[in-house]
């Protein structure tokens, strides 16, 4: 199996999450079962999943001269993954997440963009030599778009395959969607893309229509993260290929979607079938869950054996 080489520009966010017995009203404290404080942020958060599954990954970001930024940097240091593309912007706080979290794992996050909004187009040509030799380039929403548009374009002329997340969703730019070769999204991003609510859809035909509009839309490939549901994947030549969620006790679902999305690049890029990339990722985003945290819970390989093991699903190799 080759190693994959997974090119992350993104974000870094520092997670600061409260377990609550539910959001707290206006006006009202709660007192919460659990605090956790870990980096995180969807770009860095993807490119961590990566790492940890043995890809070669490189990543570019920015942080304040903070102690959060500082946090992140000793984590590159403590794991080995490459620290030479993250950029610290002076006088400039790091990006911030306040999360509350309920007991059912489901979570309300805020969000404080700080240095990730200072990620330019001149950032990405000055790695754009670094993106042209990766397997998958992935992207988020956590940065400008001009620069999202910007890696996008250097990868496709490149000919190297493109990943966008759209999340935090907005408006996507129609030249940015020609540009992505896999979408992979939650069925509320796919409800705001699209201007259609979705969040009484539970059948899967229904489910199938959003992954054909999606698709209408430019990318050459969806995958649709539908939660305890499992995950839709929608492809020219294969069609639609369901993957049913693992049954897990979840914790903490922050950061379990870029957790299947890191695990899925990983996967395509190895050369693994699209079958399978869709059960390791969900085995991915599976295992976060069932941990409290991002960084400290995202797998390796080892690790995402054994679940599948637990679960009578397919060797790794």
């Amino acid at each position: 199996m080759k190693t994959a080489n997974i090119f992350v520009v993104g974000s870094f966010v520092t997670g600061i999450s409260l377990v609550l017995p539910r959001p707290p009203h206006p006006g009202e404290t709660l007192e919460g079962s659990h605090f956790d404080l870990g980096i995180g942020g969807k770009g860095n958060n993807q490119a961590m999943a990566a790492h940890k599954l043995g890809a070669k990954t490189n990543v570019i970001l920015k942080i304040g001269d903070d102690v959060f930024g500082k946090m992140l940097l000793d984590e590159y240091d403590k794991i080995g993954l490459d620290k030479k593309n993250i950029i610290v912007e002076e006088k400039t706080q790091s990006g911030v997440g306040l999360v509350y979290l309920q007991e059912d794992g489901e979570n309300t996050i805020g969000l404080y963009k700080g240095a990730n909004e200072l990620l330019s187009i001149e950032d990405i040509k000055s790695v754009s030599e670094e993106i042209k030799n990766a397997d998958i380039l992935m992207l988020q929403l956590e940065i400008p778009d001009d620069t999202i548009k910007e890696a996008a374009k250097i990868a496709k002329e490149s000919g190297v395959r493109v990943l966008l997340n759209p999340s935090p969703v907005r408006k996507l730019d129609k030249e940015l969607l020609q540009n992505v070769d896999i979408l992979v999204l939650n069925l509320g991003e796919a409800g705001m893309i699209l201007n259609k609510p979705t969040e009484n859809i539970i059948d899967i035909e229904e489910i199938k229509v959003l992954a054909k509009e999606l698709k209408e839309l430019g990318p050459k490939m969806i995958v649709l993260t539908l939660g305890a549901k499992g995950a839709l994947l929608l492809e020219d030549k294969r069609g639609f290929i369901f993957q049913k969620a693992l049954e897990i006790k979840a914790l903490d679902t922050v950061g379990a979607g870029d957790s299947f999305t890191g695990a899925f690049a990983v996967a395509l890029a190895e050369g693994h079938t699209l079958e399978r990339s869709l059960l390791l990722a969900s085995a991915n985003g599976a295992f976060t869950a069932t941990k409290y945290g991002v960084s400290n819970a995202l797998p390796n390989k080892s690790q995402i054996q054994v679940l599948l093991n637990e679960k009578g699903k397919l060797d790794l190799n």
